[in-house]
């Protein structure tokens, strides 16, 4: 039996070592593969990252956009109803002895005024039946910061 041994024992050295090989180079690869698939994770993880921030910073853009138009609309609406509607009213009611009374309908000077600000606040029909309606020129110079700011606070904000 020591004879057989010392005859084999050579070659099963020799398939020892090439299976030891044969596992490191496996182990090797798998452990690239591991690290290869990090490193790609990595980057999709930062094209995403990258990705995101570029849309945020446009709806960002978008939404800041929006925010000044609405408030230039507001202050546009604003103004118009302070230099126009506002004084009207105030004239007519001033000017009418009958709304002194509590029985006392709308005088035809006042109806006249109300009739005057709806038509002029340039609302129109559409095809599909809703309405659309022009807005007057939006002033700039009223250090609009984007926003109404002053909403809820005591002067901030007049009523509409």
């Amino acid at each position: 039996m020591g004879a057989l041994f010392s005859r084999i024992w050579p070659h099963l050295l020799a398939i020892a070592a090439i299976v030891g090989v044969v596992w490191y180079l496996d182990h090797r690869g798998y452990q690239r593969a591991v690290t290869d698939a990090r490193l790609e994770r990595a980057e999709a993880a930062a094209a995403f990252n990258i990705l995101l921030r570029r849309s945020e910073g446009r709806l960002s853009a978008i939404v800041t956009s929006n925010d000044r138009a609405l408030a230039d609309k507001v202050a546009a609406l604003r103004a118009y109803h302070s230099t126009i509607l506002q004084p009207s009213f105030e004239k007519e009611i001033a000017n009418d002895p009958l709304l002194a009374r509590a029985n006392a309908r709308l005088s035809d000077g006042l109806l006249g005024q109300l009739n005057a600000a709806r038509t002029g606040s340039a609302c129109a029909r559409r095809a599909d039946g809703g309405i659309e309606c022009t807005l007057p020129a939006a002033v700039t110079d009223l250090g609009s910061a984007g926003g109404d700011t002053g909403a809820g606070q005591p002067g901030g904000r007049p009523d509409l």
